[in-house]
C-alpha cells in the first residue's frame, strides 16, 4: 500500500524556470500572436488597396498603378503610379474607368 503524501506547510514552489519546456511554450505562443496580429494589419491595409498593370490611355505604355478602392470594391483614387514615379500623379486619372483595354 502506498503512502499518502502529505502537503508541505507553505506555498507550493512553482516558477518559470523549473521547465524549459514551458518557456519554449509561452515563447511560441507570444510569436503566434504576434505573427496574426501583423497578417490582420496587413490585411486590413490590402483591402482597401489593388495593384494593376494596365496600359496607360494618356502615355500609351504599360504602368504598375496602386488604386484606392471604395467601399463596393470599386476603383477610387490612384495612389501611385509607375509613370509618374513619386510626382502627384497628373493625367486626369483616366485608368480609373473600368476598359478592357486597360487591363480590368
Amino acid at each position: 500500500m502506498n503512502p499518502i503524501p502529505i502537503p508541505q506547510p507553505g506555498p507550493v514552489p512553482t516558477t518559470l524556470f523549473t521547465n524549459g519546456y514551458l518557456h519554449a511554450l509561452m515563447l511560441v505562443t507570444i510569436v503566434s500572436l504576434a505573427v496574426i496580429f501583423v497578417m490582420m494589419l496587413w490585411t486590413m491595409w490590402r483591402a482597401t488597396r489593388e495593384r494593376a498593370r494596365v496600359r496607360c490611355p494618356v502615355r500609351l505604355r504599360r504602368a504598375r498603378v496602386l488604386f484606392r478602392l471604395g467601399a463596393a470594391g470599386e476603383r477610387t483614387d490612384v495612389v501611385r503610379c509607375s509613370i509618374f514615379g513619386r510626382r502627384p500623379v497628373t493625367c486626369g486619372e483616366a485608368c480609373l474607368r473600368a476598359h478592357p483595354a486597360f487591363g480590368r
